[in-house]
């Protein structure tokens, strides 16, 4: 199914999903983005040497080989 986006500060019963709406796209790329990349890589990550999956370091690109 879809992904659901809610804004815990104004809605924290999670009544108005904002998934798909345009106010909401960056911080949607913000909270997936990361996601996506620990799921891809999660069983070899490392979290010691490439950081949180939010904010990885330098390592992880040259680990990759770019």
């Amino acid at each position: 199914g879809a992904p659901s986006l809610f804004h815990l500060t104004k809605d924290p019963k999670e009544l108005k999903d904002l998934w798909g709406n345009a106010s909401a796209s960056v911080g949607a790329r913000l909270l997936l983005d990361p996601m996506w990349i620990l799921r891809q890589w999660n069983v070899e990550w490392k979290k010691a040497q490439w950081g949180n999956a939010a904010s990885v370091s330098s390592r992880f690109a040259a680990d990759l080989g770019e």
